[in-house]
């Protein structure tokens, strides 16, 4: 939502993007990196409370938010965040202070570190097995890894972002007219040449366990949308997207709102 290539000559990002497009309609981003359905959920009941509501609520899915690496990483628990929109939803009128960076106890990364993981197509056990290796100088053991740690966990229906997710969407369809979901782009190119058609079948696999989670909801799944030139950087380029491709989601995005259902 928010990364921006440092080669890119349009430097808006994906919301601001999506919200020219759809001008002169008022738009709300509500983004920061690493969000997911853990956050989504305390941010979906503050606006079932508020007094204006939206005609169109768009949940991005990012399957990487499902992995250990951001399920399990101490940096994104957005707990600040939480507080505030608890004292919110007790008061509505709570002052609503900054939030501040994280800054970490190092205890917190290491016990991180010796979480356990099971990947099947690698024998790295350990999240610090994987963080030594995306540590390390770029290389195709390298891009492999960060490919595997990111999108080749197996997604269970019971896991518990999921069900989170789940709430957020019935929350949603109360709040508004039309919701809208997606599957955030991958590199689905560099995927396969640095891991291999397994973990083309292991991504799809997930999608399908998400479609089923949610389904009576139509998902539209633009994992696979973006062609490998619309990522960057050449040393991590799984997800984040350059101005050409922010420009094409942001398109993709505009024409799935059906803006018939907003008259």
């Amino acid at each position: 939502m928010e990364r921006v290539s440092r080669e890119d000559t349009d430097r808006r990002s994906l919301g601001q993007m999506a919200s020219d497009r759809l001008s002169p309609r008022s738009v709300l981003v509500l983004s920061r990196s690493a969000h997911n359905p853990d956050i989504y959920l305390p941010l979906m009941l503050a606006l079932q409370k508020a007094r204006r509501r939206p005609n169109t609520i768009v949940i991005p899915i990012n399957l990487r938010s499902f992995s250990p690496q951001w399920e399990k990483s101490p940096d994104w628990t957005f707990e600040q965040e939480k507080k505030i929109v608890s004292r919110y939803l007790r008061w509505r009128w709570s002052s609503i202070k900054p939030v501040e960076d994280v800054l970490l106890a190092p205890e917190k990364h290491a016990a991180f570190a010796k979480e356990r993981v099971e990947y099947e197509l690698s024998p790295l056990n350990t999240v610090g097995d994987f963080k030594r290796i995306i540590a390390s100088e770029p290389s195709p053991e390298r891009s492999a890894a960060i490919f595997t740690y990111h999108y080749t966990h197996r997604l269970s229906p019971e896991n518990r972002r999921l069900k989170n997710l789940q709430e957020c969407v019935k929350i949603a369809k109360s709040i508004a007219r039309q919701v809208m979901l997606y599957v955030t782009p991958i590199n689905i190119e560099a995927l396969d040449r640095f891991v291999g058609p397994k973990a083309i079948g292991i991504v799809s696999d997930n999608i399908r366990t998400i479609e089923t989670a949610l389904a009576g909801n139509r998902v539209s799944n633009w994992a696979a949308s973006l062609s490998e030139t619309h990522f960057f950087s050449e040393d991590l380029a799984t997800e984040h997207l350059n101005e050409a491709g922010r420009q094409a989601l942001a398109g993709l995005i505009v024409s799935d709102i059906k803006f018939e259902a907003q008259l």
